[in-house]
Formats: C-alpha cells, structure tokens, sequence
C-alpha cells in the first residue's frame, strides 16, 4: 500500500510540475502576444508601414479639422467674446494636424533616403 501511494504522489508531484511548465508557457506566450499586438498597433508603426495614406489622412483630418472649427473670423470673434475653450479647442486641431503632417513627412523623408542609401549601396 505504501508504494501506491508513493507512486501516486510522485505522480502528482510530476502533474504539478507539468501543470506549472504549461501555465508558465502561457504568461510568455500571452505576454508575447499583448506586445505584438501593443508594438503594431502603436500610431508610428502604424505611419512607418503605410507612410503615403498617413499622410493623405493627416491632410484629410486637418481639413476636417479645420471646416468643423469654422472660418477665422469666428475664432476671432468667440476670443473676443471672452469663450477660451474655442481658442485652445483651434489651436489644438491646428497643432495636432500640423504634428500628425510632420511625422509622417519624416518617415517619408527616411524611408526615401534609406531607399536611396540602398540604392547605392547595390550599384
């Protein structure tokens, strides 16, 4: 009876081990996959594969951007009137399109220079 039951904890003892194995397994695969997903979902990875519609979006939302927030004279005329939150909400779109333009011009301009270096590199 004694080794039966040294035989079933030893078993047991090799489950649990198996069982640790496994759920450590899945935290790294899990913590793998959150970071692969983290890493291609970010917005400069996102500029860096697809530079040309980046910008053709930027372009777009500032646009939009600047229709939604209505001529100058109302800028002008809502600061005068004393409402702040209609200058920062302004100026913010205008710095946040002006951004979103300039980062996606410098992954364009390092793309193209990469590809120039390349290019010369093979000649």
């Amino acid at each position: 009876m004694s080794k039966k039951i040294d035989r079933i904890e030893a078993k047991k003892r090799e489950l649990e081990a198996k069982l640790e194995r496994v759920q450590s397994g899945l935290e790294h695969n899990l913590e793998h996959v959150k970071q692969d997903v983290t890493d291609s979902m970010s917005p400069a990875e996102i500029v860096r594969k697809n530079p040309l519609p980046s910008v053709g979006l930027a372009i777009f939302a500032g646009f939009l951007l600047t229709r939604l927030g209505g001529s100058k004279k109302t800028v002008y005329k809502s600061t005068t009137k004393g409402t702040i939150a209609d200058s920062i909400s302004s100026s913010l779109k205008k710095r946040l399109s002006k951004k979103a333009i300039d980062m996606a011009l410098d992954i364009i301009e390092d793309k193209l220079a990469s590809r120039s270096s390349n290019n010369t590199d093979a000649k």
